[in-house]
Formats: structure tokens, C-alpha cells, sequence
């Protein structure tokens, strides 16, 4: 008697034992499970690309054109899209200050109300444009050789250029400011650049690209 209650308890035991084993592996298998699931999608979200939300209170945000119009300009018969040859072949600066590691021969800006109402004056008579008759706001009396890089204030450099086509060309000047003053470019191929982008539009924006390289 006393044996068959020790053999029934020793049973007993041994099926609750069994079962806590089953039971300790099935939680096992679970939390490991979890722990995988959890880890694919740290993974997943990790990889994922963030894309931004819209700032709803912020200003929208517009795309700024490029600086340079990769297209020329059509021959406008109100106004010249590049000095005239003969009219404006350009000048270089004769009596002035040396400037730069060049010393190259610097002017101040003097060109006088009258001097640049004679040039558009001269442009309309000589050319057949109608400059006068236009807003005189829309233009601006532009040296063909920049100051910056060396041009005079003489009449054979200055041309009367519209908004449109200085849109071209006033970043290739700064360009070529710039690499003058860091002893970048020699003064003749600064001349050379400016006057291609002021004579042929469609090339200011590679002319941009060339004078930028040789910063680097």
C-alpha cells in the first residue's frame, strides 16, 4: 500500500514536471519569435528612406531657377543682345591703379549721365533700335570689359544692355572677379571669357563651369 502511494506520487511528479518542461519551451519558442519579429522590423525601419513631411505653418518652398539661361536670346529689333562690334569692341583700362597679384591696371567707375544717354542715343540713330522709347529702368550701361577685370570707362567698352541678357552674364563676372583676385586666371583669358559670353549667350553658362574649375 505504502509502495503504490509512493510509485502513484513519484508519478505525479514526473508529469508535472514534463509539463513545466513543455511549458518553459513553448514560452521559449514564443519569445524568441517576438524577439526576431521585433528585430525584422527595427531592420526594416532602419533601411526604410525617411521621407520629410511638409512643414504646414512654413512657407512653401519654390525652386530657384538657375542662374544662367541655357538658351540665347532671338535678335530683338528694340534693343542689341550683345555690344556691336564696331560701336563696342571693348577697351582696357590705360590710367588707373595696379590691382591683384598681376598688377593689372584698374579704373574707378566714372561714366556720367550724359555719357550713357549718348550711348543709348547712338545704339538707337546708328542701329535702328528703339531703346528710348523703352523703360529706362530695364537697362543698364554695361562695361563689355568689366572694371573688375581690368576694363576702361571709354565709350568703345560701354553698350546699353537690357535685363534680359545680363541675366547671362553678371555671375560669369563675379566668377571672373573672383579668380582675378585669387591669381586664378591670367587677365587676357578673363578678357577672352567675358567677351565670348557677352558675343554668344548660349556659351555663358560652360564659360561658368570653366572659370568655377579652375577655383578648385
Amino acid at each position: 500500500m505504502n509502495c503504490s502511494k509512493g510509485l502513484n506520487t513519484k508519478v505525479i511528479l514526473n508529469l508535472i514536471a514534463a509539463i513545466s518542461l513543455t511549458l518553459t519551451a513553448s514560452f521559449a519558442i514564443a519569445a524568441e519569435s517576438n524577439t526576431q519579429g521585433a528585430r525584422q522590423d527595427y531592420t526594416e525601419k532602419k533601411n526604410k528612406p525617411v521621407v520629410q513631411q511638409p512643414n504646414q505653418s512654413s512657407q512653401p518652398n519654390f525652386q530657384i531657377p538657375p542662374s544662367a539661361p541655357t538658351q540665347g536670346l532671338a535678335p530683338n529689333a528694340k534693343y542689341p543682345i550683345g555690344p556691336d562690334a564696331k560701336m563696342t569692341p571693348g577697351k582696357l583700362c590705360e590710367h588707373g591703379v595696379p590691382r591683384y597679384a598681376q598688377q593689372i591696371t584698374y579704373c574707378e567707375r566714372n561714366v556720367s549721365s550724359g555719357e550713357k544717354n549718348s550711348i543709348i542715343a547712338d545704339y538707337d540713330k546708328q542701329l535702328g533700335y528703339k531703346i528710348d522709347s523703352m523703360n529706362r529702368g530695364d537697362f543698364k550701361i554695361d562695361h563689355f570689359i568689366p572694371l573688375s577685370i581690368g576694363g576702361s570707362n571709354d565709350v568703345e567698352n560701354l553698350w546699353p544692355q537690357h535685363k534680359s541678357v545680363y541675366a547671362y552674364s553678371d555671375k560669369l563676372e563675379l566668377l571672373l572677379f573672383q579668380a582675378m583676385e585669387a591669381d586664378k586666371i591670367q587677365q587676357m583669358d578673363a578678357v577672352r571669357v567675358m567677351k565670348e559670353c557677352k558675343t554668344e549667350l548660349t556659351k555663358c553658362s560652360g564659360l561658368e563651369d570653366y572659370v568655377t574649375g579652375l577655383m578648385k
